[in-house]
C-alpha cells in the first residue's frame, strides 16, 4: 500500500472550520444548560458532525475530479478517507437515533441532501468551490447543524431553534461576502485610495448588515428572539466599518481569516450572552 493514502485528507481553510462549529456551539450553550437532558445524546450527535465535516473536502475533491472526467479508483487517497469518515458518522448517527429515539432528526436529511447535491453538481459543472454561490450554499448547510444540536438537547422544536439558524446564517453571510472582497482587493486598488471608493466598494455587505439587523430587531418586537441578541450583528459591522474608514493596503488571506475568527467568536459570545440574560 502506498504509504501516502494513510495521510488523512482534512480541511485546510480556517473559515470552514468556523462556519461548522460556531453555530454548533453557540446552539450547544443556548439550548443545553437548565434543559435537564443528559450529555450523551450530545456527545455521539458532536461525533457524527466531525466525522461529517470532515468527509467534506475528500468528497468534494472527488466530485472535481469527476467533473473533469476522471475516474477515480479505491486506491485514491480521497475515497479513503471519505469513506472511513463517513463510515464513521454513520454509524455515531445511527447510534444516536436508535439509543435516544431521536428519529425526527432524520428529517434535516431531506434540506442538508438538497444542498450539498446542488452543491455537487454545480462542482461537477466545473464550478469553482471558491465563489461566492457555492460558499453562500455550504453556509446554508453547516448551520443547519444549529437547529438539529438544539433539539438534541432539548427535544423540542420552537422558535428558538429557527431562529438561532437564521441568526447564525444571516452572520456567515456577510461574513463570507466581507472576506471575499477583502481577498479580491489588487495592491493597487484604486479602493485603498480613498473612504468614498471603501465606502463604495464594502456598500452591499453594509447594506446587508444593515438589513438582516433591522429584521433582528422586527424578530425582537415580535418576542422570537431577545432584545439583546440583536447587538450580536454589532461586531461583524464595527470591523466592516473600521475597514471602510482606515483600509490602506491590501490584507494578506491569513490576516483576513483569523480577524475574521475573532470577529466570528465575537459573535458566538454576544449570541450566547443574549440567550442568558
Amino acid at each position: 500500500m502506498d504509504a501516502s493514502l494513510l495521510k488523512p485528507v482534512m480541511p485546510k481553510e480556517h473559515g470552514v472550520w468556523v462556519i461548522a462549529f460556531v453555530p454548533l456551539l453557540t446552539a450547544l450553550a443556548i439550548s443545553f444548560p437548565g434543559s435537564g437532558q443528559s450529555m450523551a445524546p450530545l456527545v455521539w450527535f458532536c461525533s457524527a458532525v466531525l466525522f461529517f465535516f470532515m468527509s467534506f473536502t475528500p468528497f468534494v475533491n472527488l466530485m472535481k475530479k469527476s467533473g473533469r472526467g476522471r475516474h477515480f479508483t479505491v486506491a485514491d487517497r480521497n475515497f479513503l478517507w471519505a469513506s472511513i469518515y463517513l463510515s464513521f458518522s454513520t454509524l455515531f448517527f445511527i447510534h444516536l437515533l436508535h439509543a435516544f429515539r431521536l428519529w425526527p432528526l432524520l428529517l434535516f436529511l431531506v434540506p442538508i441532501g438538497g444542498i450539498y447535491s446542488y452543491y455537487c453538481h454545480l462542482l461537477r459543472q466545473g464550478e469553482n468551490r471558491d465563489n461566492l454561490v457555492m460558499d453562500i450554499l455550504g453556509a446554508m448547510g453547516l448551520c443547519l447543524v444549529a437547529p438539529m444540536v438544539y433539539y438534541v438537547a432539548t427535544r423540542r422544536w420552537d422558535t428558538p431553534a429557527l431562529m438561532i439558524y437564521l441568526i447564525n446564517l444571516g452572520f456567515f453571510s456577510t461574513r463570507i461576502i466581507f472576506a471575499k472582497q477583502m481577498i479580491n482587493l489588487k495592491e493597487d486598488d484604486p479602493v485603498l485610495v480613498d473612504f468614498k471608493s471603501r465606502r463604495k466598494y464594502l456598500r452591499n455587505v453594509s447594506i446587508l448588515n444593515v438589513v438582516i439587523i433591522h429584521l433582528l430587531v422586527l424578530f425582537s418586537i415580535l418576542k422570537m428572539i431577545p432584545a439583546a441578541a440583536v447587538t450580536s450583528l454589532l461586531p461583524g459591522s464595527i470591523y466592516t466599518w473600521k475597514q471602510i474608514f482606515s483600509l490602506k493596503k491590501k490584507p494578506s488571506i491569513r490576516n483576513v481569516g483569523f480577524k475574521e475568527m475573532g470577529v466570528a467568536f465575537c459573535f458566538c459570545a454576544a449570541l450566547i450572552y443574549a440567550y442568558h440574560h
